[in-house]
């Protein structure tokens, strides 16, 4: 395929290429050396799967108005962000060209080439927030377009203590911030009592596979109220001044191996419950009772063996 103009200059070798329907391009394979300069240094897209543990994927995808969407990086390439330089073999970008998201790795898993593997291969980062200052291996960075660091995501076999609204927690999975850089989300490790509104609630997410820092189970206001929480193993009743009860649970999914946990939302004295707006109450006209159902999570809890924290 004969080269193709791009606001960052024309990209030669492609071998597919996808376009709007203006005839921009949208995304491209590419299979012969290109040096693209951005505002974080001339990097060098993809052009060679060769190594075993490489993606076969676009090296280049683009916005409407022609701006880098993500670049597939063709080696670890160091860049410089507003929380220090990390290496990095893909990125995403804000329409306005702002860095969105940092992969330092993106290795492709397969019967050659394991978790295990690309886990080796990740190394320990300094990072310094309002809440404390730890060293961890990440899978990758979230940005706000202003530069500040949205969320941060952590490999799955990792954890990490931090100082939260709620004390110490031993957090998985990843943490999201607030633009200020307090916390505004987290996964506990284990299951984990939350004084609320309503009254105290277990809070943990049973089945988390797949998911990433930005969106967690416990989730704070900037002023360090909880804003929302999920549960895996309570249950809640409401009654209202006429006798009236309403009982929410977790539920089950794919035949009852699968948990899908409860969520409860609190918002100036208000609080909703599972989905939709029939859910919600005034919590000062109501009464809720929370019950601890024993043995609901009896699998994909991250614990330690003999720990009681799941009933």
């Amino acid at each position: 395929m004969s080269a193709v103009a791009t606001k960052y200059g024309p990209l030669h070798g492609l071998s597919s290429a996808e376009f709007y329907l203006e005839g921009t391009l949208k995304e491209c394979v590419l299979q012969e050396l290109n040096e693209v300069a951005t505002p974080w240094g001339v990097l060098v897209p993809q052009y060679s799967d060769s190594d075993v543990r490489r993606k076969y994927t676009s090296s280049m995808g683009f916005y409407q108005n022609g701006a880098i969407r993500r670049i597939s990086l063709n080696q670890q390439t160091s860049i410089s962000t507003p929380v220090g330089v990390f290496p990095a073999e893909l990125l995403t970008f804000y329409e306005s060209g702002n860095l969105k998201r940092l992969f330092p790795l993106n290795g492709k898993l397969s019967a050659y080439w394991s978790e295990e593997d690309e886990y080796k291969l990740a190394r320990e980062f300094d990072f310094q927030f309002i809440f404390g200052s730890f060293k961890k291996k990440i899978m990758a960075i979230h940005f706000y377009e202003s530069g500040a660091v949205k969320s941060l995501t952590f490999w799955p076999q990792d954890s990490l203590a931090v100082q939260t609204p709620v004390g110490e927690v031993e957090v998985r999975i990843g943490i999201s911030l607030h633009v200020n850089g307090r916390i505004r989300s987290l996964e506990p490790r284990t299951p984990m009592t939350v004084h609320t509104p309503i009254g105290d609630i277990r809070a943990f997410h049973a089945d988390t596979q797949g998911i990433h820092g930005d969106d967690n189970s416990l989730v704070f206001d900037e002023d360090g109220s909880i804003c929302s929480l999920v549960t895996s193993s309570d249950m809640i009743v409401v009654s209202d001044g006429e006798g009236k009860k309403s009982v929410f649970a977790p539920g089950f999914k794919d035949r009852g191996t699968s948990i899908t946990p409860l969520r409860i939302d609190f918002c100036s004295g208000l609080v909703r419950i599972g989905n939709g707006k029939k859910n919600q109450y005034e919590i000062n006209r109501h009464r809720f009772f929370i019950h601890h159902l024993p043995g609901i999570i009896n699998h994909n809890c991250d614990t330690c063996s003999g720990c009681n924290a799941c009933g």
